[in-house]
C-alpha cells in the first residue's frame, strides 16, 4: 500500500470511529419548541409551554374518504369506526362530539352527580325539572332517557356533556365532515405527541391496518393532529436529509469532476468536507441534549461552503506541492474561517437551542475543514501537483484591479428601492407561525381539520398558578363568577374553565350539605310531582341515591381521568414542578382591553394573548439575534481593515456588503417578510461574500496566482449554488428558505467581486 493510500485508509478508519460514537449518542428532536427563543415574560413561558404541551396532544384525526373522492357511505364509515375500536390501537374512537358512551359515562359519573352539579331540590326547581323531562319524554320516547330520569330527574349530566367542549364547541351535532368531503374520526391513544418513536410506529400501524382492512374497498386515510404531524415530519426531515445529501453529493462530484479532472483531487476535497461534518454532529452530541432533526438536514449544506477551501488549495498547487500551496493560501483561508466562526458563535448566544445548534455546528464543521485542507489534505498527497486544475485560462496577464463602484452602485440602487419597498411592508416576520418548520399544505389541512371538528383554538386565556390544588380550584370558581358578569354585560361570548367539572373541596361540601334528608325530599317530590301530574314512586331511586349522597366521598381530580371528561380535565388542569395551573379559554371576546384591565390588579391571573405574546417572543428574539451580529460584524469588520489594510478591507466589506443587502431586498420583494430562517442564510451569504472577496484581492506572487484565484473563485461559487438550489427545492419551509437565499446570495457575491476586480 502507497503512503498515499495508508494515510487516507487511515482518515477513514478515524472517521468511521466517530461516526459510530456519533450514532450511538445521538437523540434527535423534532419539536417546534427547539427553535423558539427564551421566554423573558410569564405570558411567553405560558406560550412556549403551551407550544411544547399542547391541549389535546395525544388525539389523532383520521380523515376517511371514500372512492372516487366521495365522502363514505354511512355504513362505511360505521365499519371503519367498529373496526378501529377492536383493533387495539386506540383507546377511544369518536366520530362526532355527541359521540359519547351517555350509558357508560352514566355508570362512571352517576354516584358523583350530586358533587358535581348544583341542583335545585325546592318544590318550584323539582317542579321545573319534571316539566322538562315530561317534555322531552313525551318528545323522544327513549325507554333508556326513562331508565336515567328515574335516577336523575335533572338530567344533570346530559346537560354537563352538552354545556362542556370537550374538545370544542358544545357536545351536540352530527358527524364530522370537511369541505372537501372528508369524514373525521377523532381517536385517542397512549402515545404522547412528542414522543417521536412512539408516533412513527402508531402512525404506521394505523396505514398498515387501514390499507389491509379497508383499501380493497377503495376508502383512503390521512392522518391527522399533533402526533400524526410530528411523525410524518421525523419521517419527512429524515427523507430530506438522506435524498438531498445524495443529489447535491453527487451533483457535486460530477461538478468536481468536469473541472478538476482528476479523481484523486475530488477524493481528497471529500475529506474536509467529511470530518466538517462529524466533527459538526460531535460538538452537538458532547454540547446539547438533543439534536435537532432540521440541523441534521441542514448538515449537507456544509458540502457548499467547507468545498471552497480545498478548491482554494488545489487551484493554487500549480506544479507544486499541495504543502507548498497550503501555506501559500492558509493565511487568506484563515481571516475567512475565523471572520465567519466569529458571526456564528455570536448566533449561538442568542438564546434558541436549534439556532444555537446551527451556529455550534456551522462554526466547527467550517473551523474543521479549514485545519484539514491546510494538515490533512496536503499530508496525503506529498508529491507536486500536475498544472491540469490551471491549464483553462493563461492570456490574461494584468494584475488586479480593485475597483469599487461595483458594489457601491448596487449598494446605492438598493438603498433608493429600500424606502418604498419598507414603506410598504414589514421587513421583518412577526408571526410565530413561519418558524415552524411544518410545510404550509400541512397547516392548513390541520386548520381544516380543526375547524371540522371545532377543536378551540382560542387566542386569549386565562391562567390561573398555585402550589396547592384547592386553594387554586377555589380561585378558578371566584374567577368564573367574574367571567359570568362578563357574559351578562355582553363583552365575553363564553369560557371554558376547570371549576365547570371538578369543584372544590369547600363547594362540594356545600352542595353536600344542601341535599335535604330522605323524608324532607320525598315530601317535596312528592308535591312538585303532584303539580306535574306525574307519579312519585318513579322517582325512588333518586331519593335513595341523594340519600346515600349526603354522605358519600368529595370528588377528586384522579377519578374524573377515569371517565369521559378526562379530555377536559387535561385541557384545563395541570400539575407543575412547582404545583398546580388551571387554563380558562375565552370565547368570542369582544372586549380584550376591558378583561385585560379587570385582571391587570390581580396577581394570581395571568391574561395570555396568544398574538401578541408571540409577536413580542419573535421581536425580542429578533432584535437580541441582530443585536450580538452587529457586534461580531463590526469586530470582524475592525480585523479586516487592520489585516488587509483600508483599502483592500474597505473593499471587501462594500462587495460583501452589496451582495447581503440585494439578497435581502430580493427576498423581502419575492419571498415576504424576513423570518430568521432568512437571517441564518443571510449569515452564510456573509460567509461565502466573504471568502470570494478575500482571495478576489489577494497580493498574488505571480499573475498564475490571481489567475488560479479567479477560477477557484467561479468553481466555489458553482459548487455552492448545486447544493443550495438542491436544498432550495425542499418541501420543508426552513430549508427551503435557506437553500433559495445562499444560492442566490452567492451569484450576487460572485457577481459583485467579480465585476468589482479586473484582473
Amino acid at each position: 500500500m502507497s503512503l498515499q493510500a495508508g494515510r487516507l485508509a487511515l482518515a477513514l478508519f478515524v472517521a468511521a470511529l466517530l461516526g459510530l460514537f456519533i450514532a450511538s449518542q445521538i437523540s434527535i428532536s423534532y419539536s417546534l419548541a427547539d427553535f423558539l427563543p427564551a421566554a423573558q415574560t410569564p405570558a411567553q413561558k405560558l406560550l412556549l409551554q403551551q407550544l411544547e404541551q399542547p391541549a389535546a396532544a395525544n388525539l389523532t384525526v383520521l380523515a376517511v374518504r371514500g372512492p372516487d373522492s366521495q365522502a363514505p357511505t354511512e355504513a362505511q364509515l360505521s365499519n371503519v369506526i367498529e373496526s378501529l375500536r377492536e383493533s387495539g390501537l386506540y383507546s377511544t374512537v369518536r366520530s362526532s362530539l355527541s359521540d359519547i358512551d351517555l350509558a357508560k359515562a352514566w355508570q362512571q359519573l352517576a354516584d358523583v352527580r350530586f358533587l358535581l352539579v348544583a341542583s335545585d331540590y325546592s318544590v318550584a326547581g323539582l317542579q321545573a325539572a319534571f316539566a322538562g323531562l315530561r317534555d322531552e319524554l313525551e318528545l323522544l320516547q327513549d325507554p333508556e332517557l326513562l331508565e336515567i330520569a328515574a335516577r336523575d330527574p335533572y338530567l344533570s349530566l346530559r346537560e354537563l356533556f352538552e354545556a362542556l367542549p370537550t374538545v370544542g364547541g358544545a357536545a351536540t351535532g352530527g358527524q364530522w365532515t370537511t369541505p372537501d368531503g372528508h369524514s373525521l374520526l377523532l381517536a385517542e391513544s397512549s402515545a404522547a405527541a412528542f414522543d417521536v418513536a412512539a408516533q412513527q410506529t402508531l402512525y404506521a400501524a394505523t396505514s398498515e391496518w387501514f390499507a389491509q382492512q379497508f383499501a380493497a374497498a377503495g376508502l383512503q386515510l390521512e392522518l391527522g393532529g399533533m402526533g400524526a404531524i410530528s411523525a410524518q415530519m421525523a419521517t419527512h426531515i429524515q427523507q430530506e436529509a438522506r435524498w438531498r445529501s445524495i443529489l447535491a453529493s453527487s451533483l457535486l462530484l460530477l461538478l468536481l469532476l468536469v473541472f478538476l479532472r482528476d479523481a484523486r483531487l475530488v477524493l481528497l476535497g471529500a475529506v474536509p468536507l467529511l470530518f466538517a461534518a462529524l466533527a459538526g454532529l460531535l460538538t452537538l452530541v458532547l454540547g446539547f441534549e438533543r439534536v435537532h432533526g432540521i440541523t441534521l438536514a441542514f448538515g449537507f449544506t456544509l458540502l457548499g461552503v467547507a468545498i471552497d477551501y480545498p478548491l482554494h488549495l488545489f487551484h493554487h498547487a500549480r506544479g507544486r506541492t499541495l504543502q507548498q500551496a497550503a501555506r501559500q493560501v492558509w493565511p487568506t483561508i484563515r481571516l475567512g474561517v475565523l471572520s465567519t466562526i466569529a458571526v456564528y458563535l455570536a448566533m449561538a448566544m442568542a438564546g434558541s437551542q436549534g439556532l444555537a445548534q446551527l451556529g455550534v455546528f456551522t462554526a466547527s464543521g467550517l473551523l474543521v475543514a479549514a485545519l484539514c485542507t491546510r494538515y490533512v489534505v496536503p499530508a496525503m498527497m506529498p508529491g507536486e501537483l500536475h498544472a491540469t486544475v490551471q491549464q483553462a485560462s493563461t492570456a490574461v496577464g494584468r494584475t488586479a484591479t480593485l475597483r469599487f463602484w461595483p458594489a457601491l452602485l448596487v449598494v446605492g440602487l438598493g438603498l433608493g428601492l429600500a424606502w418604498p419597498l419598507t414603506s410598504e411592508r414589514s421587513i421583518w416576520s412577526h408571526d410565530l407561525s413561519d418558524l415552524s418548520p411544518v410545510p404550509a399544505s400541512l397547516l392548513k389541512r390541520e386548520a381544516s381539520y380543526a375547524s371540522s371538528i371545532g377543536m378551540p383554538d382560542p387566542r386569549y386565556s386565562l391562567v390561573l398558578e398555585h402550589a396547592e390544588l384547592q386553594p387554586l380550584l377555589q380561585a378558578s370558581e371566584r374567577l368564573s363568577a367574574r367571567l359570568r358578569q362578563a357574559q351578562r354585560r355582553l363583552e365575553l361570548g363564553a369560557y371554558s374553565s376547570i371549576s365547570q367539572v371538578l369543584p372544590s373541596e369547600q363547594r362540594q361540601l356545600q352542595r353536600r350539605a344542601s341535599i335535604p334528608h330522605s323524608a324532607e325530599l320525598a315530601a317535596r317530590l312528592e308535591q312538585a310531582a303532584a303539580a306535574e301530574g306525574m307519579a312519585t314512586p318513579a322517582f325512588g331511586a333518586f331519593l335513595e341515591d341523594a340519600e346515600r349522597a349526603r354522605t358519600q366521598p368529595l370528588l377528586s381530580d384522579s377519578q374524573l381521568l377515569k371517565t369521559p371528561l378526562r379530555e377536559f380535565v387535561g385541557s384545563h388542569l395541570e400539575q407543575t414542578a412547582n404545583g398546580w395551573r388551571a387554563h380558562v379559554r375565552l370565547y368570542d371576546l369582544r372586549n380584550p382591553a376591558e378583561l385585560t384591565a379587570m385582571f391587570s390588579q390581580d396577581p394570581s391571573v395571568i391574561m395570555l394573548d396568544q398574538k401578541a405574546a408571540s409577536n413580542e417572543l419573535v421581536m425580542q428574539y429578533r432584535s437580541q439575534v441582530i443585536d450580538l451580529l452587529a457586534i461580531a460584524g463590526l469586530l470582524v469588520a475592525v480585523g479586516l481593515i487592520i489585516r488587509l489594510g483600508v483599502r483592500r478591507g474597505l473593499w471587501c466589506l462594500c462587495s460583501v456588503g452589496g451582495a447581503l443587502l440585494t439578497t435581502a431586498l430580493l427576498l423581502l420583494q419575492f419571498s415576504g417578510p424576513l423570518t430568521i430562517y432568512h437571517l441564518v442564510a443571510l449569515l452564510l451569504v456573509l460567509g461565502i461574500g466573504l471568502d470570494y472577496a478575500l482571495f478576489r484581492c489577494r497580493e498574488e506572487q505571480d499573475v498564475f496566482g490571481r489567475l488560479a484565484s479567479a477560477r477557484a473563485i467561479m468553481v466555489c461559487a458553482l459548487s455552492t449554488m448545486v447544493v443550495f438550489v438542491t436544498l432550495g427545492l425542499s418541501a420543508l419551509p426552513a430549508l427551503s428558505a435557506l437553500g433559495i437565499s445562499v444560492s442566490l446570495g452567492a451569484a450576487l457575491s460572485y457577481g459583485i467581486t467579480r465585476a468589482g476586480s479586473w484582473p
